[in-house]
């Protein structure tokens, strides 16, 4: 299943990268990461090897609620810029309409976390087919298992 290609493909999976849409409120052209747990670590990596040449992907969920609610003035994060055919969003209706994760119910957090890693092992791997596939936090503890099955090795940060 994996891309054998001369570039290596790397699909990072955080549930905390955020996709904010530029000042117009449309998804063109880019997609910004940022995060706040673990400052700015998976964003930077990202960008430092997308501009070495590494055929970098990123999934992460698609927090519609959230993202309708942030001000088109807002800034979006860290300034790691990649093209929107780089980004996969989970898309399930759990995740839409969720609240930010501070404010949701323990067993809320776990159905979103759930849809997330459903979407990823069944839509997003299989369409990125990437080589290496790097996991961040507890809400992507699946996912090693699922590339493990598809041949695909695996980082998991917590």
């Amino acid at each position: 299943m994996p891309n054998h290609s001369m570039r290596p493909r790397i699909l990072f999976v955080n549930p905390e990268l955020e996709f904010m849409p530029e000042r117009g409120g449309n998804r063109t052209n880019f997609i910004a990461a940022h995060t706040g747990r673990f400052d700015s670590f998976p964003a930077e990596l990202i960008s430092d090897l997308f501009e070495l040449g590494v055929d970098v992907h990123v999934a992460q969920p698609d927090f519609r609620n959230i993202f309708k609610t942030r001000s088109p003035n807002e800034e979006a994060g860290t300034g790691v810029k990649l093209p929107c055919d780089r980004v996969h969003l989970a898309e399930d209706r759990a995740i839409f309409y969720s609240k930010p994760f501070n404010s949701n119910s323990e067993w809320e957090n776990i159905k979103i976390s759930l849809a997330f890693q459903r979407e990823i092992i069944n839509q997003i791997i299989p369409h990125v087919q990437p080589n290496l596939v790097h996991c961040y936090d507890w809400m992507t503890g699946l996912i090693p298992a699922a590339a493990r099955k598809f041949g695909i090795p695996c980082l998991f940060s917590v």
